[in-house]
């Protein structure tokens, strides 16, 4: 029987300072293999909600690539809910001060005019109201999987 090799993964990390004075640490990882490479980024953000509040979380995927998303809540008593999205693909939560917000999702090159990707979130109201990390990828049919955290204060 033919296995596939198993993939080389090359990892970076990378301290800045954050705000508050605590170090923020973002991973790079990207794993290669003989068809595609896929690149893991991952990113955390604070987000002011100033007590308990209700917000629309809109998530769109840039450049005319395909993907989807993830969307999870840890609330302070460490209780965890999946959200759904609604009919509209929005995103509702219920958020206040020590709620962890994890989105993961992944992205595929599939528009052979770019090899960009990006990920807005849209925060509505907004804590601000948007965030937008993007990522190139080498080759046509690569991946990113961009993990992005926010804690809520």
């Amino acid at each position: 029987m033919d296995r596939e090799p198993l993939p080389d993964v090359v990892a970076m990390d990378v301290s800045m300072p954050e705000m508050d004075g605590k170090q923020k640490l973002i991973n790079f990882y990207i794993t290669l293999n003989n068809y595609m490479a896929t690149i893991s980024f991952t990113d955390s953000k604070l987000l002011n909600a100033q007590g308990a509040v209700s917000v629309t979380l809109r998530i769109t995927i840039g450049y005319m690539q395909a993907g989807g998303s993830y969307v999870y809540l840890r609330q302070p008593n460490q209780s965890a809910t999946d959200i759904l999205p609604s009919p509209n693909g929005d995103y509702l939560l219920s958020v206040t001060t020590g709620t962890i917000i994890v989105c993961t999702t992944t992205v595929q090159d599939i528009n052979l005019a770019t090899n960009k990707t990006s990920v807005i979130h849209d925060f509505v109201p907004g804590f601000p109201s948007q965030f937008i990390f993007d990522q190139n990828v080498n080759n046509h049919s690569d991946k990113v999987v961009y993990s992005i955290t926010y804690f809520v204060s």
